[in-house]
């Protein structure tokens, strides 16, 4: 009769066993599917952050060449203004030495 109580203490042992680590299985399972979805949740951040990013490196690019642009135009103008008032200066020059010329030759014809 101790045998059979020492076998049934010993089937029920193992069966308690059996039970808790099916409950510690299930547990982990559950735990790494959770920390399965939260990986896919991150990864799937971590890619929208790195698009973000690159979106800003190249907002960040057109924003400078946007600034050299208006600076070129600046740059452009000023010298086309520079230009405008060089040839302005040459005409009234030559329309002084034109006007000279003829007094000359007006009083050379008196």
């Amino acid at each position: 009769m101790t045998l059979m109580t020492n076998e049934g203490d010993t089937i029920a042992e193992i069966q308690k066993e059996q039970e808790t680590h099916i409950t510690l299985q299930v547990a982990l399972n559950t735990e790494l599917l959770k920390i399965q979805k939260q990986l896919v949740i991150k990864e799937s951040l971590a890619q929208r952050l790195a698009t973000n990013n690159q979106y800003m490196v190249d907002y960040h690019a057109l924003t400078e060449n946007e600034a050299k642009i208006a600076l070129l135009q600046k740059e452009k103008d000023e010298l086309l203004q520079q230009l405008k008032t060089i040839q302005t200066e040459q005409r009234q020059k030559r329309v002084q030495e034109l006007e000279a010329q003829l007094h000359d030759l007006r009083k050379k014809g008196d």
